[in-house]
């Protein structure tokens, strides 16, 4: 997701779009309910008790949630800046 998010934006930076992109705010209601999913993954990552991360699985385990935190900061991170982004973008074609 975290690629599509970036290919959109690059899009969108480099001016493909010569018109409103998100007129209906469908898009940014769709990156919205992203970050939401995303917030609510990473409490159930947190909510895992460290006492379960010990020993061999543990540690395959802790380093799982390390590697899903990593990518879904990353994820948050990038959709944030494409809702930024389209709202900038579009306050040039909507009055």
């Amino acid at each position: 997701m975290r690629r599509k998010i970036a290919a959109f934006e690059v899009s969108l930076t480099a001016g493909a779009f010569k018109e409103a992109v998100d007129a209906d705010f469908t898009i940014r209601d769709m990156l919205k309910g992203l970050k939401e999913d995303i917030r609510h993954i990473r409490c159930e990552m947190a909510a895992v008790p460290m006492s379960s991360r010990t020993g061999f699985c543990g540690e395959r385990l802790g380093a799982a949630i390390a590697q899903l935190h990593a990518v879904a900061e990353e994820t948050y991170a990038a959709a944030d800046r494409l809702l930024w982004e389209i709202g900038e973008h579009d306050l040039k074609y909507i009055s």
